[in-house]
């Protein structure tokens, strides 16, 4: 699946962004909606990922990413250490969540994100920091959440159907 969003900052290209993320979240409630709590929860293959884990990299992802957008909106052209989704996923208790325990804290999480990025005048998602000694803007955050976000719905939807 692919989806475009453009690169250089504009109304519409925040307006797609933001669109975007939250249009993937119903998506994975559209997906997800109907099928057995364990069946999510569930790796139908040795070396692939549940739904509920898919969600689990997904929700450490937006952590992540959100953390830096925080971070640039607060501080003028902030240094950020970096630190990989798999290692916050390691750190964090959410080993034993269920899917619906994460959809949850993720519909609330977004909630209060989509707030924070309406709320931004076009010239702040241009504010930069610095990651792994690279600039990112705001807006090249929130795009790369909501684009990786849309690459794993394909994800999500085939760790389902695999064993119907």
């Amino acid at each position: 699946m692919n989806f475009i969003i453009s690169t250089a900052i504009s109304s519409l290209s925040t307006t797609k962004v933001i669109n975007l993320l939250n249009s993937n979240l119903i998506a994975i409630k559209r997906i997800t909606e109907g099928i057995e709590p364990a069946f999510l929860e569930t790796r139908k293959e040795q070396n692939s990922w549940s739904a509920v884990e898919i969600l689990a990299h997904l929700h450490a992802c937006a952590t992540i990413w959100g953390d830096t957008i925080d971070e640039i909106l607060k501080i003028d052209s902030p240094m950020i250490d970096y630190l990989h989704p798999g290692e916050w996923h390691d750190l964090s208790d959410f080993s034993n969540m269920s899917f619906t325990q994460f959809y949850e804290i993720k519909i609330q999480k977004r909630s209060k994100f989509l707030s924070r990025l309406v709320s931004l005048h076009l010239d702040d998602w241009g504010r930069i920091g610095v990651i792994k000694g690279k600039k990112h803007t705001i807006y090249s955050q929130a795009r790369r959440m909501a684009l990786h976000e849309y690459s794993h719905l394909e994800q999500i939807s085939t760790s389902i159907k695999r064993t119907e």
